[in-house]
């Protein structure tokens, strides 16, 4: 299990290749939140309701069945807020 940074990522893969990297829900949704406020986007968050439940739609994929989270992200991705 590991956080969600993407050099960790990238310095385990190319040390163990075979490795299956599991993170966690808290881990997850903290990296969302840290791009949210890298993109200057925490105050349209704190001021539109409808404006974070799309981002929060990207936190809660968590939730999805493995063999469907890239179908639900593809499909979400495609919605009138991401386009």
């Amino acid at each position: 299990m590991a956080d969600f940074e993407m050099a960790f990522h990238s310095a385990v893969k190319s040390v163990f290749p075979d490795v299956v990297i599991k993170g966690c829900l808290f881990h997850f949704t903290n990296a969302i939140w840290k791009n949210i406020q890298s993109n200057g986007l925490q105050a349209e968050y704190a001021a539109d309701a409808k404006y974070a439940l799309n981002l929060k739609k990207l936190m809660v994929l968590a939730y999805v069945p493995e063999d469907d989270v890239v179908e639900a992200y593809d499909q979400l991705i495609k919605t009138k807020f991401y386009v």
